[in-house]
C-alpha cells in the first residue's frame, strides 16, 4: 500500500469522516479549507495520527500548515522523516 493510501485511512479511521471514502480523496486537494471540511481540532488529530502510526513528533509547530496542506505534503513530510530515521516505516 502506498503511504498516500495509508495516510488517507489512518486519518479516515481517526477523524470518522463519513462524507467521502479515502479513496476517493485526491491526494493533491487540501485537507483544511476543502471538500473534506477538516478545522483546527482536526489538526491535533492529524498530529496524534502521526505520532502514533509514524513515531513523528512535530517539532516546528510554524511548519504544520504546509506539511498538513494536503495527503501529498503530508506523504513528503513522512518520506523525509522515514529517511532521516526519524519516523517509523508502516508496511
Amino acid at each position: 500500500m502506498m503511504l498516500e493510501d495509508q495516510l488517507k485511512q489512518f486519518l479516515w479511521q481517526q477523524l470518522n469522516i463519513t462524507t467521502t471514502p479515502p479513496d476517493l480523496w485526491p491526494n493533491e486537494a487540501p485537507l483544511f479549507d476543502g471538500a473534506l471540511g477538516l478545522d483546527s481540532l482536526d489538526a491535533v488529530e492529524v498530529v496524534l495520527v502521526l505520532k502514533k502510526h509514524y513515531g513523528i513528533r512535530l517539532q516546528n509547530r510554524n511548519q504544520a500548515r504546509d506539511i498538513f496542506y494536503s495527503i501529498q505534503t503530508l506523504a513528503e513530510f513522512v518520506r523525509q522523516k522515514q529517511a532521516s530515521g526519524e519516523a517509523m516505516v508502516v508496511g
